[in-house]
């Protein structure tokens, strides 16, 4: 259990010495399908309605002298006012609210004071997601030679996961196409070298936006997206990316996490 820890991106608890973690249990699923998409602060479940919300519970106890001040600090990381707070596991996290308050009891172990505690969280989206990003960064990209294949990248995770595309045009530009399997997205616009474009699929991000040369404000970028566009995520396994860019040439990168489920 030592590479369990809670964390609300200000304050860290890493189970161990000081906080001990006995036992992590998963409860029954509590919300299913697209009624999991309602709750404020998570976003669309968009693994579909076979997967819901999911409930663990953490079993442990607090060790040492200064437990009131420990119990203060699991109190404020998993207190029910904040959206949402993380449970770690490794490299992975699992985003996360509070089920119901803590239950505390205190007891003695050894020669050491404790106090023992039992969380239930809920997990809406029920993925155990990478910390780290993944960055795949493509030079010069043209189709204007046909030599250069299709994107390839590789979503070792259980679940569709989206991704963060930057696209640096390095001359001018009017249509770019993105295509995976049937999915398809259209750019139609007028851009010149030194443009950045962006599309954001990662859950509960959905967007495009561009930064033109020389300027660091952020435009709305869907008017240059074709109505028939999907903004595609990637799916576990081999993903083939292709594109075109009539003529064009640009510097891409993808950024991305894989996702593990409960």
């Amino acid at each position: 259990m030592m590479d369990y820890a809670l964390t609300n991106g200000r304050e860290r608890i890493q189970f161990g010495e000081d906080f001990v973690l006995l036992s992590v249990s998963e409860g029954p699923t509590e919300i299913k399908g697209e009624e999991n998409g309602i709750l404020d602060g998570f976003g669309y479940n968009s693994l579909g309605a076979r997967f819901g919300g999911k409930a663990l519970t953490l079993s442990g106890y607090i060790v040492g002298s200064d437990i009131a001040n420990k119990k203060r600090l699991l109190n404020r990381i998993t207190t029910p006012s904040v959206d949402y707070f993380y449970l770690e596991k490794g490299t992975t996290q699992l985003k996360c609210r509070l089920h119901r308050g803590i239950e505390y009891g205190e007891k003695k172990h050894s020669r050491e004071k404790t106090l023992s505690f039992k969380i239930t969280l809920f997990a809406p989206y029920p993925v155990w997601e990478e910390k780290t990003e993944i960055k795949n960064t493509y030079y010069s990209l043209s189709s204007a030679s046909g030599e250069d294949g299709p994107i390839i990248i590789q979503n070792e995770g259980d679940v569709r996961t989206g991704f963060l595309l930057r696209m640096v045009f390095l001359v001018d530009a009017d249509y770019i196409e993105l295509m995976l399997e049937d999915k398809l997205i259209t750019i139609k616009g007028a851009f010149t070298t030194g443009d950045i474009f962006y599309i954001d699929t990662r859950r509960g991000q959905e967007r495009a936006y561009v930064v033109f040369k020389n300027t660091t404000t952020e435009i709305n970028g869907m008017k240059y997206i074709t109505l028939d566009s999907e903004l595609f995520k990637l799916e576990p396994g081999e993903n083939s990316i292709g594109y075109e860019l009539y003529g064009g040439a640009a510097h891409m990168e993808i950024t991305y996490k894989q996702g593990y489920l409960l």
